[in-house]
């Protein structure tokens, strides 16, 4: 078992979410699977942008995102195009590991 717990940034305090979950499943599954039982947490807050790791690559996943308003930030692959916002990145996993 492995809980997730999805943090967020923002200036509206997000309400504690997280899951407990089969670890054989992989994140983005468990992901899709939150915001299918629990369609607020993007729909409340518009313009959401869910910043991932490569792992979380599926059209359907990200077609998903779309369609609640919310927006996937990840690496691109080798030979992917650029993806948008992918500079910021660095940074934004530098600031995540400093965080207590």
């Amino acid at each position: 078992m492995r809980c997730s717990l999805p943090a967020a940034i923002s200036e509206k305090p997000a309400e504690p979410n997280w899951a407990l979950a089969n670890s054989k499943i992989d994140e983005r599954e468990l992901l899709a699977s939150m915001l299918y039982r629990e369609p607020r947490l993007a729909t409340d807050r518009p313009g959401l942008l869910v910043i991932a790791g490569k792992g979380f690559a599926s059209t359907e996943f990200e077609n998903d995102l779309v369609r609640r308003g919310a927006e996937l930030l990840r690496p691109s692959f080798k030979g992917e195009k650029r993806r948008k916002g992918e500079s910021l990145l660095k940074s934004v996993w530098q600031l995540r590991s400093t965080t207590p």
